[in-house]
């Protein structure tokens, strides 16, 4: 099918390179992942290799991507175990023709199939981890690491980290000297937003709800599962009792977790927690720049586009301990910052967020603005990793 000998781009006047990005479910709902693999394909071009659960389901950038679809049944679909080999088979007889593979997530398939080809034809690999380079709680993780983690990481010429904390974590669980000679530390880049009324998008917003405009909007925005503890926040929020403060939780509501998070609002009676199902483009932007915080609970976030995006637009964050990215935004001071992940904590937090004035809220999130602005542009992201490119594919050459 000739896939990699049209995927060749110029990234800049004397680098062009083949690139193939492999990694799970490259589409509008894959979350982080999927985001970070627009910005690499933005920064570096290249041919995007997606395994899919629904065969149906529209690629994040259609015009260089294949959908692998994978197994339904349970176990199998864990490892994304793909159903049907034959567009493998048709991309293997071009590896050839591949310059580097850019390998995204661990714990399935893809990554045996990466490495399995990768060494037959002697092909540079960079592993982005995407949080998993840690000690694994599922069985099903354990099981892969123990079979796969030592290999990926001997074969890699180079493993990229989106914060100090991730490769820090990394590097206590594998223990190699290895890991820090190949690593590349790196901020996910975030657009630069063009900013209207702060004022113009909160009234939109409180209208849009039904919210008084001199009552506080906190913002959840992203995934609905358990992972991003979202009933747990509904739980807190509810219990903390804030006399001037709502939350409002956007995103996937027809999910099995949305559907929970929703059933306990109606059974705690939750008058001040609102649900909307997933927005895009503009109206995304209304949210974010309208509301007073941004907060997330989750368990643990390597990096949290949702947070930064935030902050993009000027708008303070509240997050959990489990965030890595907290070390590298306290400085700024631009949020509420969980140190302990429990409920006093975290509620603690809250009667913070509620009873700081609205001109200090204000600075804030200016000052979030401000690091992001010096920290995640895009073409610091895009330098930083053609140049790191640029080494693993010379490294490489004299180990051939």
């Amino acid at each position: 099918m000739g896939y990699f000998k049209k995927s060749a781009r110029v990234s800049s006047k004397f680098f062009i390179v083949k690139v193939l990005y492999i990694a799970n479910n490259v589409t509008k709902h894959g979350g982080g992942l999927a985001k970070n693999i627009m910005d690499f394909c933005d920064a570096i071009p290249g041919h995007i290799v997606s395994f899919v659960q629904d065969a149906n389901v529209e690629p994040l950038i259609s015009s260089c991507t294949e959908n692998i679809q994978v197994y339904s049944i349970p176990v199998l679909k864990k490892y994304y175990f793909p159903s049907r080999k034959n567009i493998l088979r048709s991309i293997e007889k071009n590896w050839q023709d591949i310059d580097l593979v850019i390998l995204n997530g661990l714990f399935t398939y893809s990554n045996y199939w990466a490495l399995k080809n990768c060494k037959r034809h002697k092909t540079p690999m960079i592993l982005v981890p995407h949080g998993c380079l840690e000690k694994p709680a599922q069985v099903h993780k354990k099981l892969w690491m123990r079979l796969f983690i030592n290999a990926i990481i001997e074969y890699a010429s180079g493993v990229i980290f989106a914060c100090t904390k991730e490769y820090q974590v990394a590097n206590n669980y594998i223990n190699s000297d290895t890991l820090a000679k190949k690593s590349l530390i790196t901020y996910w880049p975030v657009s630069e937003n063009i900013l209207s009324s702060k004022h113009e998008a909160k009234k939109m917003l409180h209208e849009q709800l039904g919210i008084p405009l001199k009552q506080r909007i906190i913002l959840y925005l992203g995934r609905i599962d358990a992972h991003k503890r979202v009933k747990k926040l509904v739980h807190l929020f509810h219990n903390a009792q804030l006399k001037n403060t709502n939350l409002v939780i956007v995103g996937n509501i027809d999910s099995k977790e949305g559907k929970e998070a929703i059933a306990l609002k109606e059974a705690l009676k939750a008058k001040k927690v609102f649900f909307k199902n997933s927005v895009w483009g503009k109206e995304k932007k209304v949210f974010f720049q309208g509301a007073d915080a941004y907060v997330s609970f989750s368990k643990r976030e390597n990096f949290s586009y949702s947070t930064v995006e935030a902050l993009s637009y000027s708008t303070p964050v509240i997050l959990s301990n489990g965030h890595y990215i907290i070390e590298d935004l306290a400085p700024a001071k631009c949020g509420f910052f969980i140190e302990k992940d429990n409920e006093i904590a975290f509620m603690e937090a809250l009667y913070s967020f509620e009873s700081t004035s609205d001109d200090n809220l204000v600075n804030m999130g200016i000052e979030g603005e401000k690091w992001v602005k010096k920290s995640l542009s895009k073409q610091t992201f895009r330098t930083n990793i053609e140049s790191f490119i640029k080494q693993t594919l010379l490294l490489s050459a004299k180990d051939k």
